[in-house]
């Protein structure tokens, strides 16, 4: 009303703690006048309760370097050879790096890298970190930028330019396309069930560019792989004597499972000693669920090394995924099922968000002299009414 308080023209209620969980709701509800209980009119809404990102359920963050612009100039010919470093957390042993572009200060990558997040990850920063590469000596930081992983919204794909910082001022930016898709325990379930088993074919074939550890300039070099942390079943490869740019053409094979097939397969370069422990020469993964059946793969992959900035060398692989038959879950006759969020005093579970869309009406009251209304829907949690949001 343009004068006075407005008219209410009736509500309806839904308990949260009967929503179910990432389920959509659309429904048509009747209109309870708060004096005689009676309904008059109908409101339809659709809604949907997510678990917010503040949770610690897994998921997956797809970023792609796209290019940088005005990178400071670390060489003396006014040019800088920039590649772009990325990790969770303090998580440097996992790094991920695009290949370098050389005399240039504004660098096309496109190159798009895949992180799976679990558990406290969740809360971590997403570390994004631009360097000159050396050849002598270690690798010049043309300045960086973090991402807090908790402020992403799930499964919103975000295209940014990002300054890139370096002490107290920037210089350079770098744009970024990234998106976290965040997945039900049903999701996880669903796409386990529909990554096929088989036999993993690998060869090791060489690898060029090694860091020389012992005396003479040279490393002892052997390569050592195993699937996900089951170190204590990895494989290794020959041990070649005096190079830095050894042969293996050495080949393995291994059955993957379901559960398997979710999770990586790292490689690890090493020199032997023959006194004490060997030394890491750096490392790669190999993501098991992105592999093509029946397609040979020749691939050179890039050894990164914990705390270290300098080219590392890389190993080429050749492998084949052959296809086994598709297993039966044990699960198959059991009747879907979906989780029921309860929402406790403690809110033990963590934040979550409602989307709510006010869809219509229908037949509601005639509030005004002309026989119609002019009607709004506020919205509101509980009791906070000062907190309530309204429609046009």
């Amino acid at each position: 009303d343009m004068l006075g308080s407005d008219d209410s023209l009736g509500k309806v209620e839904v308990p949260l703690e009967t929503l179910v969980l990432a389920k959509e709701y659309v429904q048509w509800y009747n209109l309870q006048q708060r004096a005689n209980g009676e309904s008059k009119g109908r409101l339809q809404v659709s809604y949907k309760l997510i678990v917010g990102n503040q949770s610690h359920s897994p998921a997956t963050l797809y970023l792609t370097v796209v290019r940088a612009q005005n990178l400071i100039a670390a060489d003396r010919g006014g040019t800088s050879d920039p590649y772009v470093r990325l990790h969770i957390g303090q998580a440097l042993k996992d790094a991920k790096k695009t290949k370098v572009r050389k005399k240039t200060l504004n660098p096309e990558y496109n190159h798009t890298f895949k992180f799976r997040l679990v558990g406290s990850q969740r809360q971590d920063d997403l570390a994004i970190e631009c360097f000159d590469h050396d050849m002598v000596g270690a690798d010049d930081s043309l300045g960086k930028v973090t991402i807090p992983i908790d402020a992403l919204r799930s499964n919103e794909e975000y295209v940014q330019w990002h300054k890139l910082r370096q002490g107290n001022g920037s210089k350079g930016e770098i744009e970024l396309r990234y998106t976290l898709v965040e997945k039900s325990d049903e999701q996880v379930r669903a796409e386990a069930e529909t990554l096929r088993p088989g036999t993993l074919k690998l060869e090791v074939v060489r690898a060029r560019d090694l860091i020389a550890t012992d005396r003479g300039g040279m490393s002892d070099p052997y390569v050592r792989l195993h699937i996900g942390h089951a170190v204590k079943e990895a494989q290794e490869t020959d041990i070649k004597k005096k190079t830095l740019s050894p042969e293996w053409n050495q080949t393995f094979e291994f059955e993957l499972n379901r559960a398997q097939r979710q999770d990586y397969m790292t490689f690890e370069c090493f020199d032997w000693d023959m006194i004490g422990a060997d030394d890491s020469l750096g490392a790669f993964d190999l993501e098991l669920d992105a592999l093509v059946f029946d397609q040979e793969c020749v691939e050179w992959f890039e050894l990164v090394q914990e705390g270290e900035m300098q080219h590392q060398g890389e190993v080429q692989l050749r492998y084949t995924f052959v296809p086994g038959p598709v297993e039966s879950s044990p699960d198959d006759e059991t009747t879907e099922t979906h989780p029921v969020l309860s929402l406790p005093d403690s809110m033990t579970l963590g934040p979550a968000s409602l989307e709510v869309t006010v869809v219509g009406a229908k037949d509601l009251l005639a509030a005004d002299r002309s026989g119609t209304s002019d009607p709004f829907v506020r919205l509101h949690v509980g009791n906070a009414v000062k907190e309530a949001l309204k429609t046009k």
